[in-house]
């Protein structure tokens, strides 16, 4: 069964992610669970989503690392989260890590805003 969680873009045609009943959709205030990876997922229409995969799940890194890619092909750059700071390293990511805690997945159309380099990005 594929389910909708969340549909990105202008259009509904634009992204549009789909869970295959194992990756699963933190709320607001819910903490990630241990032995879990994290997408956080930056959209300027629709705020931060945050997505969770199990490390010791083969089934859910390949989903990821499938949704890794769909979201790059469709304009997203993944960024590490830097363990000490807490914050996304300058380097855009080349590949998945599934071992990676945190991965900040940000539109591109973001990161070339005026109001994103102003406030430091």
């Amino acid at each position: 069964m594929i389910v909708s969680p969340f549909v990105f873009g202008k259009t509904p045609s634009n992204i549009e992610v789909k869970l295959e009943n194992n990756l699963r959709i933190l709320e607001d205030k819910q903490n990630v669970p241990k032995g879990h990876g994290l997408f956080r997922i930056l959209h300027q229409d629709f705020g931060d989503k945050r997505l969770i995969w199990d490390v010791s799940d083969f089934s859910q890194i390949a989903e990821a690392r499938q949704i890794f890619k769909d979201l790059i092909a469709e304009g997203f750059v993944p960024y590490i989260i830097d363990k000490i700071t807490g914050e996304p390293t300058n380097m855009p990511m080349a590949n998945f890590d599934p071992m990676a805690e945190e991965v900040f997945m940000e539109e591109r159309e973001i990161i070339m805003s005026p109001m994103h380099s102003a406030v430091g990005g």
